[in-house]
C-alpha cells in the first residue's frame, strides 16, 4: 500500500512540474467588477440576513427564542408597534421553528384543529416558500423540505 501511495505522490509531483503555466487572465473592467459585486450582493444578502436571524432565534436573543427543531409558540397577538418582521398580521398567532436538516430529514405534523384553518409555510434561506402545509389542502403530515432522502 505504501508503494502505491509513493507512486501516486511522485506522479502528481512530476505532473505538476511538467504542466504548462496557466494563461494570464485578462483584467476585468470596472463595469464588470461592479456587475459581479452587485450579483454577489443580491445573491448572498438574504442568505446572510437569514443566518443572522437564525442565530438570534436559536440563541435566545428575540421573543421567538428556542433551539433548532423545536416550535416556539407565541400565545398572544403581536402589538401594533411590533417590527420583528416586515409585515406581521396582528390577528394571527405565530409559531416559529428553525429546522436543522443537515443530518437527517425532519417530519412535521400538525394536530387536529377541528376544521380550523392554519398554514405552516416553510421558507428557504432566500425567504421563498417551497412548501406550505395547510388545513385546506387536506395534508396534515409531510417531510420537511431538504435533500431528497
Amino acid at each position: 500500500m505504501f508503494q502505491g501511495i509513493l507512486k501516486l505522490a511522485i506522479g502528481l509531483c512530476l505532473g505538476v512540474a511538467v504542466m504548462p503555466a496557466p494563461a494570464q487572465a485578462a483584467p476585468i473592467t470596472e463595469q464588470e467588477a461592479h456587475a459581479i459585486a452587485t450579483d454577489a450582493y443580491v445573491y448572498f444578502y438574504s442568505i446572510m440576513s437569514m443566518d443572522v436571524s437564525r442565530k438570534q432565534f436559536t440563541n435566545g436573543t428575540t421573543d421567538f427564542k428556542g433551539p433548532a427543531n423545536t416550535f416556539v409558540n407565541v400565545p398572544e397577538y403581536p402589538p401594533a408597534d411590533f417590527k420583528g418582521v416586515v409585515r406581521s398580521n396582528f390577528d394571527t398567532l405565530y409559531s416559529v421553528s428553525w429546522l436543522d436538516m443537515t443530518k437527517e430529514p425532519v417530519v412535521i405534523s400538525a394536530p387536529d384543529t377541528d376544521g380550523r384553518y392554519y398554514l405552516l409555510p416553510m421558507l428557504d434561506m432566500w425567504t421563498d416558500v417551497p412548501m406550505c402545509l395547510r388545513r385546506r389542502a387536506g395534508a396534515r403530515r409531510a417531510p420537511g423540505p431538504g435533500r431528497s432522502w
